[in-house]
């Protein structure tokens, strides 16, 4: 299809590629990654000032499982953790290469949208983290209306999906599904009981999320 529509032929012989707003290639280092399929950059060049100065990039035709919501009394999806921290070991603090591929108004509120940009995610010898978080079965292909515009590696995506569904791997196992147990001390009691025990230990190594 991607040939088709750079050739201009057939049914595409009219075709236009969708004008960005943004760069359609963008070169820096990830600065925050902000779920399993969307991670926040600051480009090359770039210091950091403000958040004016970085670029949020969502993985193009790649769904990562959804985070809960406690006060929309919205339970985390299955791998929505484990497909975030694999991103985050992947990429976070690593130079990166966005290819651009389209935007999307993204409603963050009733009457509030923003405009997002989606790409292929590019980093050391990986070049589609997408791809790779979708073939180890912690992600999926997102599917498109007909006239969607699409990641320039869907192809390679739809098979990555088929090979995780075959080996049953992440979101297409059949096995029930066991949450990483996670200790919240956000609450003061519960963070004075533990206190003693993480004094005791020193050093610890933790990974900080906000």
């Amino acid at each position: 299809e991607n040939t088709a529509k750079r050739s201009l032929l057939g049914i595409w012989h009219s075709y236009a590629p969708p004008v960005l707003s943004s760069a359609s290639e963008i070169q820096g280092t990830v600065f925050e990654v902000q779920s399993g399929d969307t991670v926040i950059i600051l480009p090359d060049g770039k210091p950091y000032n403000s958040e004016k100065d970085l670029v949020k990039i969502s993985l193009a035709s790649v769904r990562a499982p959804r985070v809960g919501n406690e006060r929309a009394n919205r339970p985390d999806e299955p791998y929505s953790h484990e497909c975030k921290d694999r991103l985050r070991v992947l990429s976070i603090g690593k130079p990166c290469k966005v290819a651009v591929h389209y935007e999307r108004d993204i409603p963050l509120q009733p009457g509030v949208t923003e405009k997002r940009a989606f790409g292929t995610l590019s980093i050391g010898k990986v070049p589609d983290v997408g791809e790779l978080l979708v073939k180890e079965g912690l992600a999926t292909t997102q599917r498109h209306r007909d006239d969607d515009e699409k990641s320039a590696n869907y192809d390679q995506l739809v098979a990555a999906e088929s090979s995780a569904k075959e080996a049953a791997k992440g979101v297409h196992s059949k096995a029930e599904y066991k949450p990483t147990a996670i200790n919240d001390l956000t609450d003061p009691r519960k963070a004075k009981a533990y206190s003693g025990a993480l004094v005791r230990a020193k050093t610890l190594k933790a990974t900080v999320d906000f």
